[in-house]
């Protein structure tokens, strides 16, 4: 019954962060023009975009059913629950205008391979449902694509969200 009852808590999440993109998308437009001009980051606008996006990427992994934990309002990542990847949001202010540049161009290339990659990663889900709801268990194989594609989906996030400057590779974590 959870397994049914887990699109409609997602749903439940996503419907009121529609609205609440809105602001979030203001404040990167504004994060970028700051970093244009200054040279480096505004912290609040930084603390503000990474809460959102914790958020977000709790979300997500619930939804890519690589969690049973669902998502809370809070925007950190408590270490005793159990989720698929750790994350680490410590400002750094000084960034490179070049840089900032290159992503620009870079976010066309990304947003090709997670669509591309993402259509995939949405059959495997799809697939990985009715193995869970048949077997009551996870798919080995299917829940590692998920969880590869999951960490690219945050690593490409970080890097055009500003929280990164180091490029994402589809290469493993180190």
């Amino acid at each position: 019954m959870a397994l049914f009852a887990r699109f409609l808590v997602v749903m439940a999440f996503c419907f009121p962060m529609m609205f609440w993109m809105i602001p979030v998308y203001v404040a990167l437009f504004i994060q970028w023009w700051v970093i244009l001009f200054t040279g480096k980051k505004s912290e609040k606008l930084y603390r503000f975009l990474s809460h959102i996006f914790v958020f977000c990427i709790k979300l997500d992994a619930y939804y890519y059913l690589l969690t049973d934990q669902i998502p809370s309002g809070e925007g950190e990542c408590d270490p005793k629950t159990k989720f698929p990847l750790t994350m680490d949001f410590k400002f750094k202010a000084p960034d490179s205008r070049l840089q900032l540049f290159l992503r620009a161009i870079t976010m066309f290339w990304y947003s090709l391979v997670l669509g591309v990659w993402g259509i995939w990663a949405m059959i495997i889900l799809f697939l990985q449902w009715w193995c869970i709801l048949f077997t009551a268990r996870r798919n080995e194989s299917f829940n590692r694509y998920l969880l590869n594609y999951f960490k690219f989906d945050v690593r490409v996030s970080a890097y055009l969200m500003l929280f990164d400057w180091k490029m994402p590779s589809l290469g493993k974590d180190k």
